[in-house]
This record gives C-alpha cells, sequence and structure tokens, in this order.
C-alpha cells in the first residue's frame, strides 16, 4: 500500500532492545504520537450528541524501527511522518477480523512547538 506525509506532534519517544528466548534481538522506538498538527480545543460531537462530555485528544502509542531514534532531536516536537495503512487481525466478539490502521514508518523534525500561553506562563514565574 502506498505511503503518504502528514506532520504529527511527537510527545515521547524511547528505544529498547529486547532479546528474545531463542536469542534474537527485538529492538525499536517506542512513541507516543497525537496524531495531529491542530493543537486547537476539541469536543467529541458524537459523544455530545449522546449527553457525554468528552474533550481533548487520545496519544497513539506505536514502534517505529531503531533507525529512526537517529532523526529524534526532541519532544514534544512537531515532524513529517511517512505514515501507511496496514491492516491488523484482532479478536473482537470472539471473532478474528482485519481491520485498518496507520502505522508511521519514519519521521523527519520540523521543530519544537510554540505553545504561546506557555510563554506567558513562564515569565510570571
Amino acid at each position: 500500500m502506498q505511503s503518504f506525509k502528514q506532520s504529527y506532534l511527537m510527545l515521547f519517544a524511547s528505544p529498547y532492545a529486547i532479546e528474545n528466548p531463542n536469542g534474537t534481538k527485538n529492538e525499536g522506538v517506542t512513541c507516543h504520537f497525537l496524531m495531529t498538527d491542530n493543537l486547537a480545543p476539541k469536543v467529541d460531537q458524537e459523544a455530545a450528541q449522546r449527553g457525554q462530555s468528552i474533550f481533548g485528544m487520545k496519544p497513539n502509542k506505536m514502534s517505529l524501527p531503531i533507525t529512526a531514534m537517529e532523526k529524534i532531536k526532541a519532544a514534544p516536537a512537531m515532524y513529517e511522518c511517512t505514515v501507511k495503512m496496514i491492516t491488523k487481525s484482532v479478536i473482537v466478539g470472539g471473532r478474528q477480523q482485519d481491520i485498518p490502521s496507520l502505522q508511521i514508518i519514519d519521521v523527519d523534525y520540523i521543530g519544537a512547538i510554540d505553545l504561546p500561553i506557555l510563554e506567558k506562563l513562564n515569565k510570571n514565574k
């Protein structure tokens, strides 16, 4: 499947290396992203119609190849991410189903996030 590029906010990145019982090594980078480049406040409109109040954005956690660690300069920060659609097999209601999912396969640092409210708060300290 074809990949595309999208700007996302990386909140966290940490490399890992795990040795499997058979002696092979599993390594990569655990990352948490907000899959958006828009930090404007959000209200879940569908939930609001059901009388629920759901605000904000939930981070996505995924694993990147260990080579991506060389490109990670800071977090939180904006990154241009190369993304592809993958299919995951999951068990839903006791039955296996294939569901589409987005997978980040590469990142390029764009820059630190600039939130004017943080500048204002830091000036008051």
